[in-house]
């Protein structure tokens, strides 16, 4: 008889984070799909932070969406009623202590009950997990590592770490703050095992289980049946570009590009690059101005397409019919853009991360994290090849790819539900 688990997702992607989002969306729906290969069903009830930020509601069967919002307003009345019993009784205290000054000496007034802040979300949490009869939520606060509630904590990965100048002091104290309350739970996941060893190294008194669950794309069969030149038609781009996909982050290395191409155009090659990205960044956008400025000086404005955000569709459209996706990043957690073009069976010229290498991504090129000169050489290569060879055989590589596709979610699923069943049976 095949078993059914009751999954908790909570969608706590903040709404600048596009990759995040990205993440809960691929997790749902790998979730949603049927479980029967592994002898277990999942039925997934989402969590989402308020009622405004819904979408799922009509994603399929089994899915149910609750809103934490909803839950943290009962739990905050309660705290408030707490917080008004104990000031009520404080008052008596100091009352008591004004006609019986001696008394003060043994029992100094203290205001008792909830604190301001962690135990309302906490609570709600735990009313959510018992009234929906979950049998993991993932992922769970960072500070729930004292919740009777079966589930992990999430670690995408460890940038401020290794990039602290792209941080304010302030985030940097509070991620140090929630990682290491997560070092405090029972169960972490990691997105990579990249960011898992890193933790150990930054953690090692840590008890918990870490695991690695990495996600996998999923553009759906329809994506396949509509012809990508009809987009690249729509924006009037050239038959042969690379493309950068990334949100205009400063970590995305960006300008690594921009310098590649001034040297290629210094070698009089007019080599095509489309951006695609909102062209802000919610740690400042000095680096974006630079950015754009940078294009001007190095006189390649029309070597240069800049699309701005595009919906999910158009940007897979753009990704099979592109020569190479370039992902310059300095860090990844567990690239988006890697998964989607292993989805399409789409190569890419990406930095050497060591993320990327665990991404082994088909057909990819690598070069040094920041450097332009090999990064040129690799865009040249592939620039001066075979007239269109590459995106000829678009339509056999994507086959190719799609098998590939169904094999690695069944896996995936396979993996996520092996660290539930280890959660439930209390092994970890």
């Amino acid at each position: 008889m095949k078993k059914t688990y009751r999954v908790g997702v909570y969608r706590n992607a903040g709404s600048e984070w596009h990759g995040g989002q990205i993440y809960f969306d691929n997790l749902i729906g790998l979730l949603g799909d049927s479980f029967g290969e592994t002898g277990a069903f999942v039925e997934l009830v989402i969590i989402e932070k308020v009622r405004n930020l819904s979408g799922i509601e009509d994603r399929g069967k089994g899915i149910a969406t609750v809103f934490l919002s909803d839950y943290l307003e009962e739990e905050r009345e309660k705290a408030r009623q707490a917080r008004k019993e104990a000031n009520r009784r404080l008052r008596r205290k100091r009352l008591w202590h004004r006609f019986f000054p001696e008394s003060a000496k043994e029992s100094p007034p203290q205001l008792e009950g909830y604190s301001e802040g962690s135990v309302p979300e906490l609570s709600a949490f735990e009313k959510i997990a018992s009234y929906h009869s979950l049998d993991f939520v993932f992922p769970l606060p960072a500070a729930a590592s004292g919740l009777s509630v079966n589930g992990a904590g999430w670690i995408p990965d460890l940038q401020h770490c290794f990039l602290p100048e792209l941080f304010p002091p302030s985030e940097i104290e509070t991620r140090n703050e929630m990682f290491r309350k997560l070092s405090l739970s029972d169960l972490i996941i990691f997105s990579s095992k990249t960011s898992r060893d890193e933790f150990r190294d930054r953690y090692p008194e840590s008890e918990a289980k870490l695991e690695v669950w990495s996600f996998c794309s999923n553009p759906g069969n329809d994506l396949f049946a509509v012809d990508p030149s009809s987009v690249v038609k729509r924006y009037c781009l050239p038959d042969r570009f690379f493309l950068v996909s990334n949100q205009f982050w400063k970590h995305k290395d960006h300008a690594l590009v921009v310098e590649a191409l001034v040297r290629l155009k210094g070698e009089g090659l007019n080599v095509k690059v489309v951006f695609t990205g909102a062209l802000r960044d919610y740690r400042g956008t000095g680096h974006v101005d630079g950015f754009l400025q940078s294009i001007q000086r190095g006189g390649i404005h029309d070597n240069v397409h800049l699309l701005g955000f595009l919906d999910r569709e158009e940007q897979w459209h753009l990704m099979r019919s592109a020569l190479a996706v370039i992902q310059p990043s300095q860090f990844e957690g567990w690239s988006t853009v890697v998964e989607d073009c292993k989805a399409i069976g789409q190569r890419l010229i990406l930095s050497d991360l060591a993320v990327h290498v665990e991404q082994a991504p088909k057909d990819s090129v690598y070069f040094p994290v920041g450097e332009a000169r090999p990064l040129a050489d690799q865009i040249r290569e592939l620039w001066t090849e075979g007239a269109g060879e590459w995106v000829q055989c678009r339509e056999t590589r994507e086959s190719q790819a799609r098998s590939a596709l169904t094999q690695a979610r069944a896996a995936t699923r396979r993996r996520f539900l092996e660290i539930v069943e280890s959660a439930q049976s209390g092994r970890v």
